[in-house]
């Protein structure tokens, strides 16, 4: 790969002085793992990460390298390099770095890379930001009001990027069903608390993972690929094949067969009928809102799995980790590389005090993932949730989706009793908006079907010789 350094001091702006995809996968066979019979000392409560959120703006995304606060490494659009003045960092003709950013405008010294990409690869502008100054991390905002915002969807937004080398990416959610299927896993999964494990995976999550996946490009009810277009969600039919969320049909979902033998019946339920989004014009479905169920429970899994990658407690390794987004991190990884991954158990011994990617060889995945789920997650945190005018038919569509996948429930007293629900939260109006009947719906669904994601003690036992974490 050809590099073109460049190396420039900060051009302030102000009058202050000088300062993640692969796919989900792994090898589905036993493989019992690490000694699970030496057991470390519990981790010691470590003093966060510095907290403020990382720089954001045109075309660059942010993040800190330290704990610190003083280092970061920014991603830029090569068109920052001389053609654009409007970027979070703009290098002019000169060489020399420009930024109005309020941290980044403290910073000693900005170094940027502009990187050729081989074929196949994005052209793209790295810099390195060092010696910067902490400023205090502004207070966390008030939560959304329940009545505006409660059922936590990600509404429309510009994310910063990079998605597949595009920056400024026009996010929203294109289906009812994947805004239903997001929050009803999310909902499942908060219910494992019950079982003592603290696995949070919020509704962002989903859509996070499928960015980084697949562009979200495994569905066509988006609009076709436009080469003269960038930052849009559009049709990406070499993701068809596994999916929005990439879930490969040999590793995978053998193992989610292998795991949840009660909920889901693999001798008449395929990766091909509930996974892939090859067969649209067939079937009608692209898949997502079953994809996001095997992703929670596939998730479920990895998190057990780390008891045996040198996390005997999970729960009590996360909620002392220094790095805030260590357990998104962490399941993205988990996701990424399987539930043998080297990489946790390294994760695990060497980074309970660090930010979660330095102790990773190819960091791409795991920034990515979390970089988007930081910034869906604030939006939501302000009140920017989907809220789409939604109707009983996309209620029963929704069902239609995850009935191929859970085949073992009686679909005609759940679809009751969503229209029921339905029908009360919408006071009669034949369409009304997603946050006034998605909880009610949701919730009723939820009352009546068997299929829970939870952790598979007996079938970890059987085939690892391990046990859900207590």
């Amino acid at each position: 790969m050809m590099k073109l350094w460049l190396t420039a001091l900060v051009v302030l702006l102000s009058s202050l002085p000088g300062c993640g995809g692969d796919i989900a996968g792994g090898d589905p066979g036993p493989n019992p793992g690490p000694d699970a019979s030496v057991t470390p000392p519990p981790p010691k409560p470590e003093p966060p990460c510095y907290g403020a959120p990382p720089p954001t703006g045109r075309s660059c995304s942010c993040r800190f390298t330290d704990c610190n606060g003083t280092s970061l490494s920014c991603t830029c659009s090569p068109e920052c390099l001389g053609k654009r003045t409007d970027c979070l960092i703009s290098v002019d003709d000169t060489g020399k770095a420009i930024t109005s950013d309020p941290v980044l405008s403290t910073c000693a010294k900005i170094t940027c890379e502009i990187e050729e990409g081989a074929e196949g690869e994005h052209r793209r502008m790295e810099c390195l930001a060092s010696g910067c100054q902490k400023t205090n991390p502004p207070p966390p905002p008030d939560p959304p009001s329940p009545t505006t915002c409660p059922v936590p969807v990600p509404g429309p937004m510009t994310l910063t990027g990079p998605v597949w080398g595009e920056y400024d990416v026009k996010f929203y959610v294109p289906h009812a069903s994947w805004a239903l299927a997001a929050a009803h896993a999310s909902k499942q999964v908060a219910e494992v608390a019950k079982e003592g494990i603290d696995l949070r995976l919020s509704p962002s999550m989903f859509f996070a993972t499928a960015l980084k996946e697949s562009y979200m490009g495994c569905s066509e009810i988006l609009p076709v690929d436009d080469p003269f277009q960038s930052g849009r969600l559009e049709r990406r039919p070499n993701s068809y094949a596994d999916g929005c969320l990439q879930i490969e049909s040999t590793t995978a979902w053998v193992e989610m067969c292998r795991m949840y033998p009660g909920e889901l019946d693999c001798t008449s339920t395929t990766h091909e009928g509930v996974v892939s989004s090859t067969n649209q014009a067939a079937t009608g479905r692209d898949n997502f809102a079953s994809s996001a169920f095997v992703k929670a429970y596939y998730d479920v899994f990895t998190y057990a799995r780390l008891t045996q990658l040198g996390m005997p407690d999970p729960d009590a390794w996360f909620s002392t980790a220094a790095d805030g987004q260590a357990m998104a991190k962490v399941v993205a990884l988990l996701f990424n590389q399987g539930g043998w991954s080297g990489d946790a158990e390294r994760v695990a011994r060497q980074c309970h005090d660090k930010l979660i990617e330095s102790c990773l060889g190819n960091t791409d995945y795991v920034v990515a993932v979390s970089s988007y789920l930081r910034e869906l997650e604030a939006g939501v945190a302000l009140g920017n949730c989907y809220n789409d005018l939604v109707s009983q038919e996309d209620v029963d569509d929704y069902l239609s989706r995850i009935l191929v996948l859970f085949t073992r429930e009686d679909g005609p007293t759940l679809r009751a009793a969503a229209r029921s629900a339905f029908a009360a939260a919408a006071r009669g109006e034949a369409r009304a908006p997603f946050q006034k009947v998605a909880g009610a719906v949701l919730d009723a669904i939820d009352q009546r079907m068997k299929a829970k994601v939870h952790c598979p003690e007996a079938e970890l036992s059987s085939w690892y010789a391990t046990h859900c974490p207590k």
